[in-house]
């Protein structure tokens, strides 16, 4: 009787495994095309010293969890006019990431003038 009963557990098992496996490859394979798509997030901040590096972080780790680490972000800091450590933090920031980059509200909004043009 055990034996049947640890047979039907270990089928039971496989099964599930390669249900989960053919569901995760069928993803990847749905995802495939939003990953090409650049994708830029821009925080918007002003006197944020205390909270901007948290908010970062967990905006790259929001998307690593969203797509199994497989994407992340540009993100833009749009500093709207910080007199605390807020600039300071985020070009440290900005030199530990890659994807991340630090800009005043002034080139900001030029930039996005230049786009709409």
């Amino acid at each position: 009787m055990s034996v049947i009963i640890c047979k039907t557990i270990v089928t039971f098992l496989i099964i599930y495994a390669l249900i989960e496996i053919v569901t995760k490859f069928f993803k990847l394979i749905l995802h495939s095309d939003n990953e090409k798509k650049e994708v830029f997030v821009f925080i918007h901040v002003k006197n944020q010293e205390n909270a901007i590096e948290y908010i970062v972080r967990c905006t790259i780790f929001n998307y690593l969890h969203r797509y199994g680490g497989r994407t992340v972000p540009y993100i833009v800091i749009v500093d709207k006019g910080s007199t605390d450590r807020t600039e300071e933090i985020s070009e440290k920031l900005c030199s530990d990431y890659e994807f991340l980059y630090y800009t005043t509200e002034d080139e900001y909004n030029n930039f996005k003038n230049q786009i709409e043009h």
